[in-house]
C-alpha cells in the first residue's frame, strides 16, 4: 500500500506569508517555521494562535505543483467533461477526503481533471469572492 506523506504549509496571519511548516507539535499547539534574520537562515516554534495550518492533499496539478487545503483549483468535472469547476481544497468529513467547495457544494478532488492550482485563500480571496464562494 502506498502511503501520501504527511506535511502542511502555514499562513502566517502576523506576516501575511505561506510558509513551509518544518515540524508540528499538536500536544502544544505549535509548529517550527523557517525564517530569516540578518540574511542567516534559521527556525523557530510558533503558537497556532497565529498560524493556518493547510494539510497536503497528496496530490499534484497538472504542473507538478503539490495541492493543499486552502488553494484555488480550477479543472473539469470527469463525469460531465468538459463542465469547468472552480473551487477551494478543503477536507469534506462527510465525503471523507479533500474536496473542491464550489457553488454547486464540495465535488471530491478524484472527481476533477486537469487540476491547476490558480492561487489560495489567502494571497488570492478575490478569486473566490467573484463566484461567492469566500
Amino acid at each position: 500500500m502506498q502511503t501520501r506523506p504527511i506535511k502542511f504549509r502555514a499562513w502566517d496571519k502576523e506576516n501575511r506569508e505561506m510558509v513551509e511548516v518544518l515540524e508540528c507539535n499538536f500536544k502544544e499547539l505549535m509548529v517550527c517555521l523557517p525564517g530569516f534574520e540578518s540574511g542567516k537562515k534559521f527556525s523557530g516554534w510558533h503558537s497556532l494562535d497565529n498560524i493556518e495550518l493547510m494539510q497536503y492533499t497528496g496530490l499534484k496539478d497538472k504542473n507538478g505543483q503539490e495541492i493543499y487545503e486552502g488553494d484555488v483549483i480550477k479543472g473539469n468535472l470527469i463525469k460531465y467533461s468538459p463542465l469547468p469547476i472552480m473551487g477551494e481544497v478543503v477536507w469534506d468529513n462527510e465525503l471523507s477526503g479533500f474536496a473542491s467547495k464550489n457553488n454547486a457544494g464540495n465535488t471530491l478532488l478524484f472527481e476533477i481533471d486537469q487540476i491547476r492550482i490558480i492561487g489560495d485563500k489567502f494571497q488570492n480571496p478575490e478569486l473566490l469572492i467573484q463566484r461567492g464562494i469566500g
